[in-house]
């Protein structure tokens, strides 16, 4: 009788265990890796051609981010959109993109960005690579690379919305996360765009663990340092 009450108890405590186990696994984690932060409003400079439908996804993007910062209270903002008729060679984007993919740190920004005034660069190609985000610091300027959206999944109505929204996130300090019902998620986890495919248009939601790191990084009290410092002169 005592024996067959232990093993009851062992099935038990194994049960429990194995329970706690999935839902510790089931958790969505985000990935590590500093985000850096703005000092400063950045003027958004989208590089492409005049009547590019991606024009919009862009302005909806920026609208969405700046909505989630005033939903968590931050001081932050993206700044004013301006579209220029210009190009940075799509080979240097492919090349940036796969050392993205890489992990590898990229010093010296493409030649074509330091030609762009502008503090964010939204690079809209015609070619095919995984979009992508950067960061220069030498001269404080950031990139995106947008892919062109003529290929499966990104045609496919709300992926390419999304896309840009998540390439936004990373441009203002957020990383990659393990959730595929979230905006962030990416690599090393498996999640792909397809994901955010759908018949309606709308954006995946943000993890509450992001929410609160981005007020971190930009707080209530945030201010523009590079505006408070000319006012100071």
């Amino acid at each position: 009788m005592q024996t067959r009450k232990s093993q009851l108890l062992r099935t038990r405590l194994f049960v429990v265990l194995l329970l706690g186990f999935s839902q510790a696994t089931g958790a969505a984690t985000q990935f590590p890796g500093g985000g850096h932060a703005w000092n400063k409003i950045p003027a958004i400079v989208v590089l492409g051609q005049e009547g590019d439908w991606r024009n919009q996804l862009v302005i909806d993007g920026v609208d969405f981010w700046n909505q989630q910062l005033a939903g968590i209270g931050s001081g932050f903002r993206l700044g004013p959109v301006t579209f220029v008729s210009q190009i940075i060679p799509p080979a240097e984007l492919a090349v940036l993109s796969e050392a993205t993919l890489a992990g590898e740190r990229v010093l010296e920004p493409p030649s074509g960005l330091m030609q762009v005034e502008g503090d964010l660069i939204i690079a809209l190609s015609d070619w095919a690579f995984v979009s992508f985000a950067m960061f220069f610091p030498k001269v404080g300027k950031r990139l995106i690379g947008i892919s062109t959206f003529q290929r499966s999944p990104l045609r496919f109505t709300n992926v390419g919305r999304n896309v840009v929204a998540h390439e936004l996130g990373h441009a203002i300090g957020l990383r990659h996360n393990d959730d595929p019902s979230k905006l962030m998620c990416g690599r090393p986890a498996s999640c792909r765009p397809d994901a955010f495919r759908s018949d309606v248009e709308h954006y995946f939601p943000l993890m509450e663990e992001e929410k609160q790191y981005l007020l971190k990084l930009y707080p209530a009290t945030w201010k523009n340092a590079v505006l408070a410092h000319d006012n100071d002169r």
